[in-house]
């Protein structure tokens, strides 16, 4: 099991001080998530319903008097070094230079740091661990310059950096979970207006994440390609870019002479459509609609979004095939990564069991309960 918010913290520190050789003067932390629903539906400024998880990466930090960064990380292995002045980085310092990059294009002025970190959110598993150390380096630089910014704007650099330097092509979804709600809070959030309402976790349910441990790369995986395809949606149905997608229906998906793109259209209002329905199922406590809604939306995944791959899809066959399981799903951008269940929480030592049993090259990562 992975948790420990203060054994992260201690990690953090005792690489810092063997690193540099002196103790950080600042702490930072930022969450993994998992998305109950609601997938690929952010970048068309739909509504998707993330819960933050107790997975954190840890920063220790402290100013260095220069203009530079200078970072090391228990999870790489090797540093990261890069100057404050909007050049590109190749290694995985990207995320913290893209961070730094967007700070600096909104006007602020950043200080150099020395910065070691520690993660208990996996890479490539759909939980958003690129998210929670921009989330993290975010909250680092508002905290050592005392800049005045919100949870909300600080997601949106983050996004920002993600977007304009990383260079992928992702909505809202990753870095705003990471950034706003409380550690279990689940939140339906409106991806146009920001607008977002916490909805609370019956107090029988239980969400377990387990990770197929087949990763993805957003990088060299289709997410991009999912991108285009979608702005190939909209210009063929004469809307403006992708956000023109967010009310499609499902007579607009009719109007579309390409197969594929007809598959696309239909996972985009359907899924935009679970959303809601899930909110009211977990409102009313129906544990039954909210894991029939997960299972589909796996299925409208797979077959017409095709951002499933195999290892997601046995794992997933193997928790629904468990009597207690209401219903589970790949959760994030997909091409591998981990799958989202929701049982009760009595049944949890005889699902992750049984799970494991059936899909052994698996992992328990994470819960989130009320």
């Amino acid at each position: 099991m992975n948790s420990g918010t203060d054994t992260g913290l201690s990690q953090a520190n005792t690489l810092f001080e063997s690193y540099f050789g002196y103790k950080a003067s600042h702490h930072s932390q930022a969450p993994g998530r998992v998305n109950l629903i609601g997938d690929h539906t952010d970048y068309i400024d739909g509504f998707v319903f993330p819960a933050a998880l107790s997975l954190k990466t840890s920063f220790s930090f402290a100013k260095n008097n220069s203009n530079q960064v200078t970072a090391v990380s228990s999870g790489v292995g090797s540093e990261t070094v890069f100057e404050l002045n909007g050049s590109q980085v190749e290694d995985w310092g990207k995320y913290l230079a893209g961070v730094a990059w967007a700070f600096t294009e909104a006007g602020h002025t950043l200080s150099g740091l020395d910065i070691a970190i520690h993660s208990n959110v996996p890479t490539g598993s759909g939980l958003s661990s690129s998210a929670a150390i921009e989330v993290a380096a975010a909250r680092a630089w508002r905290k050592i310059d005392n800049l005045d910014i919100s949870d909300v704007e600080l997601a949106l650099l983050c996004k920002k950096a993600e977007n304009d330097y990383v260079g992928i092509p992702c909505g809202i979804l990753d870095q705003f979970a990471c950034s706003v709600p409380d550690i279990g809070q689940a939140v339906v959030l409106d991806c146009k207006s920001l607008d977002y309402e916490v909805v609370s976790i019956p107090s029988e349910w239980l969400f377990v994440v387990i990770n197929s441990n087949a990763q993805h790369n957003h990088d060299d995986s289709g997410y991009e390609t999912r991108v285009k395809e979608c702005q190939a949606i909209a210009e063929a149905l004469g809307l403006e870019g992708l956000k023109g997608l967010r009310n499609l229906q499902a007579d607009d998906a009719a109007k579309l002479s390409d197969a594929t793109l007809q598959k696309r259209a239909r996972h985009l209002f359907s899924e935009n459509a679970r959303v809601e329905l899930a909110k009211t199922a977990m409102q009313s406590a129906d544990a039954k609609h909210f894991g029939e809604l997960m299972t589909e939306s796996h299925i409208s995944l797979r077959d017409d979004y095709q951002t499933s791959a195999d290892a997601p899809d046995e794992l997933m066959d193997a928790c629904i095939s468990f009597e207690g399981c209401h219903g589970s799903r790949i959760t994030g951008g997909g091409f591998g990564g981990c799958v989202v269940s929701l049982i009760n929480k009595k049944d949890k030592d005889a699902f992750v069991k049984h799970v494991l049993a059936q899909f052994p090259q698996g992992s328990y990562e994470a819960e989130v309960s009320a």
